[in-house]
């Protein structure tokens, strides 16, 4: 992303009249159900605009909007003090969202400038970063979704330690993560100058691996994010 447009997308942080919410609400709706579809929008960002990456940020104000909602939600379920709910809160915005993102982002620039990148100067050129957080951004509000939401609601249930909540919880986080492989295997094949990108995939394996040997061991997903989450914010054990 050029200068001009670094500078357009983090001033429209303060102007949210101008924001395009609606749109930003459809392609939210399109990540979940036709993925597909939201990076057309970035092929025709790139044919009219010359560049891949949007310069609204009204997607990461939703999604920092809904963790903000699901972390109180979370706080709520396991009865912590006032106090842990600013905890929680700065450990899931500023760690979870904003420098896991940034951390994502920069490694999907890496693969796709370097490892990714075809080597022929026909086609090679620089993929913004910008676009690579945006790829993340594409990913992770399904899986955020999809994930973070439906696991609040249904806590107590998968958080049990029968094998019917392991079996349950361990598909539910096995599941969204490969959606949120295929999704930025999706942001990066459609890069004229990526190749091999079906490799991205391939960190399903070791998922899958792990989905398999964590079902006879009982070893359950949702129980794992509740001790994290509870040592995150000094609640102690949460669970009985």
């Amino acid at each position: 992303m050029s200068q001009f447009g670094k500078g357009k997308f983090l001033s429209r942080f303060f102007k949210l009249r101008h924001l395009e919410f609606d749109s930003a609400l459809q392609q939210i709706v399109w990540t979940v159900i036709n993925p597909k579809r939201v990076f057309r929008y970035h092929k025709d960002q790139y044919a009219m605009r010359g560049r891949w990456s949007r310069d609204d940020p009204a997607m990461l104000l939703l999604l920092l909007g809904y963790v903000t909602v699901v972390s109180l939600g979370y706080c709520g379920w396991m009865r912590v003090p006032v106090g842990s709910y600013f905890a929680a809160l700065a450990w899931t915005l500023l760690v979870d969202c904003l420098a896991l993102g940034v951390l994502i982002a920069s490694i999907l620039w890496f693969l796709c400038n370097k490892l990714l990148a075809v080597q022929s100067t026909a086609l090679s050129q620089s993929v913004e970063w910008a676009y690579c957080f945006d790829i993340h951004l594409n990913a992770v509000l399904p899986f955020s979704l999809l994930l973070y939401g439906p696991q609040m609601l249904l806590w107590i249930p998968l958080s049990s330690t029968s094998i019917l909540s392991v079996l349950t919880s361990n598909t539910l986080w096995l599941l969204t993560l490969c959606y949120y492989l295929y999704i930025v295997f999706l942001g990066c094949t459609i890069l004229p100058s990526a190749q091999h990108t079906m490799s991205l995939l391939y960190a399903a394996l070791p998922l899958m691996l792990l989905y398999v040997i964590a079902i006879p061991l009982k070893i359950n997903a949702t129980r794992i994010f509740t001790y994290i989450f509870a040592w995150r914010i000094g609640a102690g054990n949460v669970l009985l």
